[in-house]
């Protein structure tokens, strides 16, 4: 009896933790446009203020999360790979053509196109915390109401 009601628990979590991991996709996506958001906000107070070149930038921020690696291969290399699953192809290009404007041209040219970015980066950001919070919810009821199926059909 214990065993059964034990097996039925296990069930129930294996099928939430399902639910939780097929939510990663909405939370990378999430933490990807706020890591680029608040790094854009930091770019154009350094195009205002200190000036210092890309790579001290990028290594006085650190290469947390997938923009920050993102970030910091670009500094190294040059070459744009945003290769996330959790982008659509639209976002790609988009976020290329972002790194593509780091360290070229003119400080005041910079500044307009990094402010210009500013508003529909924070609809990006609002957007995927919105949908984190709308899908990334569904997928662990939907794992947990999967598990307690299972065990219904197992009794």
């Amino acid at each position: 009896m214990w065993i059964r009601v034990l097996l039925c628990l296990l069930v129930i979590l294996f099928c939430t933790l399902l639910g939780y991991f097929a939510a990663s996709r909405y939370r990378s996506r999430k933490n990807f446009f706020v890591q680029m958001y608040d790094f854009n906000e930091r770019y154009i107070n350094e195009l205002d203020y200190a000036r210092r070149p890309l790579k001290e930038i990028v290594n006085s921020l650190g290469n947390g999360g997938e923009f920050g690696a993102l970030i910091g291969e670009y500094a190294r290399t040059r070459t744009c790979g945003a290769k996330f699953t959790f982008l659509s192809e639209e976002e790609k290009d988009a976020c290329e053509g972002y790194l593509k404007m780091l360290g070229t041209g003119d400080s005041y040219s910079q500044k307009i196109f990094f402010s210009s970015q500013k508003k529909l980066l924070d609809e990006r950001r609002i957007a995927a915390e919105k949908e984190l919070k709308e899908r990334g919810g569904l997928y662990l009821k939907l794992g947990f109401l999967g598990g307690l199926a299972f065990v219904i059909l197992i009794i």
